[in-house]
């Protein structure tokens, strides 16, 4: 993958890269894989990673300037329960000046119950920046209302440095289960229970 990464930034002005990963719907659990490889991957010269795979959105992080989407959420999806998955989704939008973003944000925008994507209220995008501005606290990643849109900024002054490498993987884990690896036991979890055989 890093080298793919670095081949494209040779080729291209501005690098996007797309992951699937994390545990299907989420739960706010953003894996420490997933930060390794998304940090690498800026590292190996991206602009924007866009994850995908958890069917709601999640928490967002800053890192070295880039911009790192753990999950976008759906926009157009059939057949399942919307109230499963909630009615938040975003947009991603990138200022690109002399080659190279200037500005990410966001387009806040809902999901009806026939799973047609429409654009948020103002409630509704105060209240969906609050929420994904909560689940990215760690990365003191900050987030701001500006004429429909979500502005993404940060890191915030004191936040702690973004670490590399896969001890970060141990580290998530035991701050989400108390000591206990719990991520592939969650996963299997929720989905038996999403499909009714827990």
């Amino acid at each position: 993958m890093l080298a793919d990464v670095q081949q494209a930034r040779q080729q291209a002005d501005i690098v996007l890269v797309a992951f699937r990963w994390g545990i299907s719907w989420g739960y706010g659990h953003i894996l420490g894989y997933q930060k390794e490889l998304g940090r690498a991957a800026i590292e190996a010269g991206a602009d924007l990673i866009m994850g995908a795979h958890p069917l709601n959105v999640m928490g967002m992080e800053m890192y070295k300037g880039k911009l790192l989407c753990y999950s976008m959420g759906n926009f157009v999806m059939d057949g399942q329960k919307l109230d499963h998955f909630g009615s938040d989704t975003i947009i991603v939008k990138c200022r690109v000046e002399n080659k190279r973003i200037t500005k990410y944000s966001l387009i806040p925008v809902q999901i009806s119950s026939v799973w047609q994507p429409h654009p948020s209220s103002h409630e509704e995008g105060v209240a969906l920046m609050k929420k994904v501005e909560s689940m990215s606290a760690e990365c003191g990643t900050t987030f701001a209302m500006e004429n429909g849109e979500i502005v993404i900024g940060g890191p915030k002054p004191g936040t702690p440095e973004a670490r590399r490498g896969f001890e970060i993987e141990r580290a998530s884990r035991s701050a989400r289960s108390g000591g206990r690896d719990l991520s592939a036991a969650l996963h299997i979890q929720e989905t038996a229970r999403y499909y009714g055989r827990s």
